[in-house]
């Protein structure tokens, strides 16, 4: 999902204010942990949001089609979990025969996750095609970098949770 406002300064160039949120859902079923003797299945859970401010570089003239260039700064937060399949015991309802009765059912356990806010900074160009006196189709990429925060691994090495993402979009304008 995306939300877009934009107010021109001038006709080549204009300001962007930007939200998107984003889930993501991956499956490994390759990764080992130290504390397991066999591979065992993992999905990750990412979910990202973020809201930026642009600024939009486009050549002057009246064509229909006119490529840009955009760039800014914003805020981000990213959620990310990792779980694996396990097996809970609890009460399971049947709403077709209002009967409830113990079970055994699957559930995922989390075995780790982290959120954070983190500034970050985007770059990119896209190209729109105008449609009618006042909408417009685009095509837009943008490279997304976010500084994270430190954490200190296994090992006892201090890393970063810096991030980076070269999303495609498209949509209208209005």
């Amino acid at each position: 999902m995306r939300a877009t406002s934009r107010r021109a300064v001038q006709r080549s160039a204009a300001v962007r204010m930007s939200a998107l949120a984003a889930k993501c859902h991956v499956v490994d079923d390759s990764a080992t942990p130290a504390s397991a003797a066999t591979p065992i299945l993992i999905e990750s859970h990412h979910n990202m949001q973020y809201l930026s401010f642009n600024s939009i570089f486009r050549p002057a003239g009246d064509s229909a089609l006119k490529p840009y260039g955009i760039g800014g700064f914003g805020f981000y937060y990213r959620e990310v979990s990792l779980t694996t399949p396990d097996v809970g015991f609890t009460t399971v309802c049947d709403p077709w025969w209002y009967v409830c009765f113990p079970a055994a059912v699957p559930v995922d356990q989390i075995i780790g996750e982290r959120s954070t806010w983190d500034p970050g900074i985007s770059l990119g160009g896209g190209v729109s095609f105008r449609i009618g006196e006042s909408s417009e189709f685009y095509v837009e990429t943008r490279w997304h970098y976010m500084w994270g925060p430190e954490f200190t691994d296994l090992d006892g090495n201090t890393q970063k949770a810096n991030g980076q993402y070269f999303p495609v979009t498209f949509g209208f304008r209005f």
